[in-house]
């Protein structure tokens, strides 16, 4: 060592305290200084990090295993480590509440100016003073000038806020505060029951607020007199709970089986051999308990008993619930080719996100059995007849596993919310919807849409599982996704499965890997141009290699994931601009408005596209982008194209007949566009 002395390595790191920023900062500090005095920072980069995990202790070593969005080789080097740690110990900064610190700390008695000074100039580093707006400086000048001390709290809660929302909430609280002094006036009361009750509120108060109007249209001011005049009293909102729901609607959120009006009539290809399955054997520690389950099927009337020869006979596939439970599935595989299917549109997510601008406050319901809602006929019902080891029952509600009952089931719930605002639905998912410009607007469209639809399950007859309810929540998870007062996000459980997929070791799991990818696709910029290397390796005439570009690719893909944006819902009344681009490995797409994206498109290009000219991939990009996002653009006055290649320009002015034709193709394609 250079040094005649020997330096101690840091104490372990508590990265998982509440001021684990602070305690890094001390810890890569000492680091620093240990690695320069033991002249560790001249051996090779893998030993250092070898020795900064031995010291950094069992925990940091835990969330160093985490990271993820390596670039090649930087796991092993030093400072790119040092980064993620600091990163990851980084917390959340709220530049409001730091400038308001900032701008509150005064000299302390006994403080020396030295030390004021030096405290001073610690404060401005999460104030982002060198990017501070006007906007940003009158909303800070608010925040210290307000008079009312709860609200200046409230204020400094808010994450992200801007001058918009401090103008809301302190308009809010300055409504709230004239209510209040109107409830203080409380005048004269000049009738008074038998009952020993006292006002809370006087006549004029009540008037004042609208909770009492006085109906006289020969005296139109408030009376004064010792007359009865009469009062129409007007109910004040309430916020809706779980439990008034469920004391409201018994009925609906009860147990058992609900029945929605008609049978349905299973149609089958006369062409089509009927054919009978064997039972299969059931494990015998299982036996008891399914007997118990088929009795009590047959006791809620969902199947009953067959003794007479049936055409078709299919098996059964038993699976256990979380409860311990029994779940009784019929396996119809060779009943399924021979159903006729009715095809019904199945709705999207894409759909019903074009329904959700202005939303702010949303519900989820979960349908309790859903499929049994449906009543088979006699005829259809002993076509479902299953083989247990205790004999043959036939299903007379609709089963799960026919091909047909997630298109008859669609259908019936469409029919069930047909005439109602604010509520969608995909299969047994329910979304109660409260659009309007705040919150509280919102919510009253809400409550009104929520009670209106239970009203209607409790006409016809559905039952809703009062376990899965998410009442009046900001964000919800919606058939994989989350909808959000800010727009369409992620599911958090698909970003959690990307990154924790362990590196492929073969083309099927390169494979799966991608069908995950794309299912985030609208969500993923440049997801063609990142998967390329992965998307050769699953060719049948590629030998199986995994490389360093795929690692990098790997790595990209995971690293991007977790960088999904928050999508806005389209609103068709607002300007739509696409924005297209192309490259030698993909076609891409960004739908935006008011300068965000609604969705996120991409492909690889075919073999023969990829020799196309330039120009003609660039053009190419616009068509599949007018292709990808036709629902949205069709019919619309004017769409605004984004490219970054200009010859594209005289393209388009020029008469379509001067074009190569090539081009002419592409630009036909796009005739029915107004671009």
């Amino acid at each position: 060592m250079a040094s005649g002395f020997s330096l101690p390595p840091p104490p372990p790191l508590d990265i998982h305290d509440h001021s684990a920023s602070e305690k890094w900062k001390k810890f890569e500090l000492a680091w620093r200084n240990y690695a320069l005095v033991t002249e560790l920072n001249k051996r090779a980069e893998p030993v250092q990090v070898t020795t900064l995990l031995t010291v950094i202790g069992g925990e940091a070593r835990d969330v160093y295993s985490t990271f993820t969005g390596w670039g090649e080789g930087e796991n092993q080097k030093i400072e790119p480590v040092l980064r993620k740690f600091a990163e990851y110990c980084e917390p959340r900064r709220n530049v409001p509440f730091e400038r308001y610190r900032f701008n509150q700390r005064m000299q302390e008695a006994g403080e020396s100016y030295d030390h004021y000074k030096t405290s001073l100039r610690k404060l401005p580093e999460g104030c982002d003073f060198n990017t501070i707006t006007l906007e940003e400086i009158l909303r800070d000048r608010l925040i210290f000038g307000i008079n009312d001390g709860k609200v200046r709290e409230r204020l400094l809660r808010e994450a992200g806020l801007t001058l918009a929302k401090t103008d809301e909430i302190c308009r809010a609280a300055e409504s709230m505060r004239a209510q209040m002094k109107m409830v203080g006036e409380i005048g004269d009361c000049r009738l008074v029951d038998n009952n020993d009750i006292r006002p809370i509120l006087g006549r004029k108060a009540c008037i004042g607020m609208g909770v009492v109007v006085y109906q006289d249209n020969d005296h139109p001011n408030k009376p004064e007199t010792g007359t009865a005049p009469v009062y129409a009293v007007q109910a004040q909102d309430t916020v809706l709970s779980k439990e008034e729901l469920v004391t409201k609607f018994p009925k609906v959120f009860t147990e058992g089986v609900g029945d929605l009006d008609g049978e349905y009539k299973i149609r089958l290809d006369p062409t089509v051999q009927p054919v009978q399955h064997a039972p299969r054997r059931v494990a015998v520690a299982l036996r008891p308990k399914l007997k118990e389950t088929l009795d009590d099927l047959v006791t809620q009337e969902v199947i009953a008993p067959v003794t007479e020869p049936t055409e078709w006979t299919s098996s059964i596939v038993i699976a256990p619930k979380k409860n311990g439970q029994l779940r009784v599935c019929l396996d119809p595989k060779d009943l399924n080719c021979a159903i006729r299917r009715e095809k019904y549109e199945m709705p999207t997510i894409e759909d019903i996100a074009t329904r959700f601008h202005r939303a702010k406050v949303f519900t989820v319901l979960d349908v309790r059995n859903g499929f049994w809602h449906v009543s088979l006929d006699e005829q259809s019902s002993y076509l479902t007849t299953f083989q247990t080891p205790f004999g043959r029952y036939r299903w007379r509600r609709m089963p799960f596993g026919i091909s047909s009952a997630p298109e008859v089931f669609q259908r019936k719930m469409h029919e069930l919310i047909e005439g109602l605002t604010g509520i969608e639905v995909v299969a047994d998912d329910f979304i109660a919807v409260g659009y309007g410009e705040t919150y509280e607007e919102a919510s009253r469209d809400h409550d009104r849409n929520l009670l209106a639809f239970l009203e209607r399950c409790d006409e016809r007859n559905v039952r809703l599982n009062p376990e899965k309810i998410k009442l009046r929540q900001s964000e919800v998870l919606f058939i994989g996704h989350v909808a959000s007062d800010k727009g369409l996000q992620v599911d958090p459980a698909k970003v959690r499965a990307m990154t924790e997929m362990l590196v492929p070791t073969d083309k099927a799991a390169v494979q799966r890997l991608l069908g995950l990818a794309q299912y985030l696709a609208k969500f993923l910029p440049h997801l063609s141009d990142i998967t390329k290397p992965l998307r050769d390796l699953t060719q049948r005439d590629v030998d199986w290699v995994w490389g360093s570009t795929h690692q990098a690719a790997f790595e990209k893909l995971k690293e991007a994931v977790t960088k999904t944006p928050v999508l806005r819902y389209y609103n068709f009344k607002e300007e739509v601009t696409l924005q297209c681009d192309a490259s030698q490995s993909g076609l891409g797409a960004t739908l935006m408005q008011q300068g965000q994206p609604v969705a996120y498109a991409s492909r690889a290009p075919t073999p023969a596209e990829t020799r196309y000219a330039q120009i003609e991939k660039e053009l190419l990009a616009i068509v599949f982008a007018c292709d990808r996002f036709d629902a949205y653009i069709y019919g619309r006055h004017q769409v605004t194209v984004e490219t970054d290649h200009k010859p594209l320009e005289p393209i388009f002015s020029k008469p379509l007949a001067s074009a190569p034709q090539r081009l002419q193709r592409m630009l036909m394609r796009l005739q029915k566009y107004n671009l």
